[in-house]
């Protein structure tokens, strides 16, 4: 055996090729595969007919849009932000973006006076 080290801890690579493991077509398991990418829209698509009874398609959409953008942006931030190595590296862009971005796209108004 060898030891490699990359990115990661010292790992031992067996230096006999291992055989390739089964071909299959599925992406998980039959199971799995079932309920994940069959049921999921199967129970989708009844809770969005049920909602367009209580919200407008375009409430609907801002919540779903929202919701998705959290799941993009979130395991994002929990990089940059967790990380001390690269927080340390980029320190200044982390900081000062988010309140540059912040305050180039909020409108601010004025009091009206009366």
């Amino acid at each position: 055996m060898q030891l490699l080290s990359a990115f990661s801890r010292p790992q031992t690579v067996p230096a006999v090729p291992v055989a390739a493991p089964k071909k299959t077509l599925w992406i998980l398991n039959s199971w799995r595969d079932l309920i994940l990418y069959v049921g999921t829209p199967l129970f989708l698509v009844p809770m969005f007919l049920l909602a367009q009874a209580r919200w407008s398609a375009q409430d609907i959409y801002i919540f779903v849009a929202a919701f998705g953008a959290m799941g993009h942006h979130l395991p994002g931030m929990i990089r940059a932000y967790g990380d001390r190595a690269l927080f340390r590296r980029f320190r200044w862009r982390f900081i000062f973006a988010p309140i540059f971005l912040l305050s180039s796209t909020t409108r601010r108004r004025a009091p009206s006076p009366r």
